[in-house]
């Protein structure tokens, strides 16, 4: 019983290490930003060994990865008291999606640490499920699908790289904004495509409504009363 005891308390000991390294990294990134943050500094900040962070987690880039998917499984959480999943799952897909690029273009924080972990393989994986329909599809589609979705995160992230003061011609956050969505129905819902303008309408009202901001650690707060806003029904 000595034995079970002192491993169980070993057990969360590790698990609370882990998470204080994690929570530690979470605000390092975004008060610093994520290019300025080293697995060092997250160590002595965290005040656990420099090999700690690299233990559990490889390095900067896969907990980067980890943080960004706790961040869109929240989201999209979130989006489900708007859509919910028994009655608009493809709707609160489409709505967590147009969310997320909203968020990214908003938030410098989110913006860098999405820009930097969008390549890694584990970000390829995350996005097949965040943006797959959980519809059934022929075999043809759904390849044409799941190849988009890997697509999906680096091109976005190459977009957000955009230094918008660099061009001859007035570009906007508003014009990157629909420029992703656009783009992410097009090529993952294209049956939606004469759709798209009014759907895009409606979720910049959804988000408006919702007031979804980031403050520290990536932390999501939003207007809690969601009651009164409008559901936008797929055509």
């Amino acid at each position: 019983m000595k034995f079970l005891a002192e491993h169980n308390n070993s057990n969360h000991s590790r698990l609370d290490a882990k998470q204080h390294i994690f929570d530690t990294a979470k605000e390092l990134f975004y008060r610093d930003g994520y290019e300025a943050t080293t697995m060092r500094k997250i160590a002595q900040t965290a005040g656990v060994s420099i090999g700690l962070p690299i233990y559990y987690f490889g390095s900067k880039e896969a907990l980067g990865v980890e943080i960004y998917k706790e961040f869109r499984k929240k989201l999209y959480k979130t989006c489900q008291l708007l859509y919910p999943l028994n009655t608009h799952a493809e709707m609160c897909r489409h709505f967590s999606t147009f969310c997320d690029c909203a968020i990214l273009l908003e938030n410098d924080s989110l913006k860098e640490l999405f820009i930097h972990t969008a390549h890694a393989p584990e970000m390829d994986r995350f996005m097949q499920t965040i943006t797959r329909s959980p519809v059934q599809e022929n075999q043809s589609t759904h390849k044409y699908r799941l190849l988009n979705a890997l697509t999906v995160s680096s091109t976005k992230a190459n977009i957000l790289r955009a230094d918008l003061n660099s061009f001859d011609i007035a570009l906007t956050k508003d014009d990157l904004l629909s420029f992703l969505f656009y783009r992410y129905i097009r090529l993952l819902e294209p049956s939606l495509r004469d759709h798209i303008p009014e759907l895009y309408h409606c979720f910049c009202e959804n988000y408006r409504q919702i007031q979804f901001q980031l403050t520290d650690r990536f932390h999501l707060v939003y207007n809690p009363d969601l009651s009164e806003i409008t559901q936008y029904s797929m055509p």
